[in-house]
């Protein structure tokens, strides 16, 4: 089997190596290499679906018998693919149920942002929502990253034999050293993006006020922020630690017992979810949030409320007790590869 592999360029940029989207990618990388898959990438700049499909007939020239396109953005190129060469298998990753992703967008627009800006991110919505029916309708496939996903959003417009959960799992590539003896100390981290937005400001400002009743209660605790907040113009306290930007956030994210993602906006797989857990630690969020998570990663996350202030007293007391004693990220991993095997009939 030969496949061809597309993929927006920032995933082949090492500044944007830990980018949610671009580990999600190498996952299928690891896939190829284990089953030993002939396969070849086609970054594509600017996730520019009409410059791909004017030179997508020379890569399937090649001979490819199938082919896995990252992001639903390529519409075009599916159903170009699809009617030109229909014994060609088309597999499409969902990285989001973007229709939901991008009005969560405009609600945080709204709240943060402008009126206007709020109205262009609806617009959005409808129109990544387009691309979604068109890649519904003529993938061989549509491959899900999360369960959430697979169960509530695309059956509602796609055949149910076309979905498949390929839940996120941590590549081997990005899984640090073991290392032992690891001071850890009770730190909870706020880990931010790479890209500033306003889904991360309302984590950001939800953090805040989280750091301000812990230390009510839990004075000797230690609270810091990750990544470049510059632009949320927010006044950090004194007693939250800015870290700034991480050229490696998953080693920062080993030096904690918690982490926080405080905000119920913005929809996929939380792939810093799974990261922290891999490095030992418990995560603490939103009832929302919670819900969307997979399973297997439940028992790692602990729901706070703001309202109830021993939510977050009860949260942080747990999170200086051992992780449950079970690999979640082996558990993911087996799963994306037997779907990924089904949807390529392996």
């Amino acid at each position: 089997m030969k496949i061809l592999h597309i993929v927006p360029n920032s995933a082949t940029k090492e500044n944007l190596k830990y980018l949610g989207s671009t580990k999600d990618i190498a996952g299928r990388t690891e896939y190829f290499q284990e089953q030993r898959i002939e396969f070849f990438v086609l970054p594509v700049k600017g996730r520019d679906d009409k410059g791909l499909i004017s030179i997508i007939d020379n890569y399937i020239a090649q001979g490819f018998d199938a082919v896995v396109i990252e992001f639903t953005t390529f519409r075009r190129t599916v159903k170009y693919l699809k009617s030109r060469y229909p014994t060609i298998r088309i597999l499409c990753r969902s990285h989001n149920e973007e229709l939901l992703h991008w009005i969560d967008y405009a609600r945080a627009e709204f709240k943060y942002g402008s009126a206007i800006k709020a109205l262009l991110r609806c617009v959005r919505a409808l129109r990544f929502f387009y691309h979604e029916l068109i890649c519904a309708r003529y993938a061989d496939a549509i491959l899900t990253i999360s369960s959430w996903e697979r169960e509530h959003y695309w059956p509602n417009f796609a055949k149910n034999n076309k979905i498949l959960n390929v839940p996120y799992f941590l590549p081997s590539s990005y899984v640090p050293p073991l290392v032992t003896g690891r001071v850890r100390g009770n730190r909870c981290v706020c880990l931010m993006s790479t890209s500033p937005n306003n889904l991360l400001k309302d984590s950001a400002i939800n953090f805040l006020e989280f750091v301000k009743i812990a230390k009510a209660h839990l004075p000797l605790w230690e609270f810091s922020i990750t990544g470049d907040i510059s632009s949320f113009n927010m006044k950090i306290p004194d007693d939250i630690i800015q870290v700034g930007l991480l050229s490696n956030p998953i080693e920062y994210i080993a030096t904690a017992k918690c982490i926080a993602i405080l905000s119920n906006y913005g929809r996929g797989f939380k792939t810093k979810i799974l990261d922290a857990v891999l490095e030992g630690c418990y995560v603490l969020l939103f009832k929302k949030l919670y819900y969307r998570q997979p399973k297997i990663l439940q028992q790692f996350c602990m729901v706070i409320d703001f309202k109830d202030p021993q939510t977050i007293v009860r949260a942080l007391q747990r999170a200086t007790t051992p992780l449950p004693a079970i690999d979640p990220n082996h558990l993911l991993r087996e799963e994306a590869f037997c779907s990924l095997d089904k949807a390529l009939n392996i």
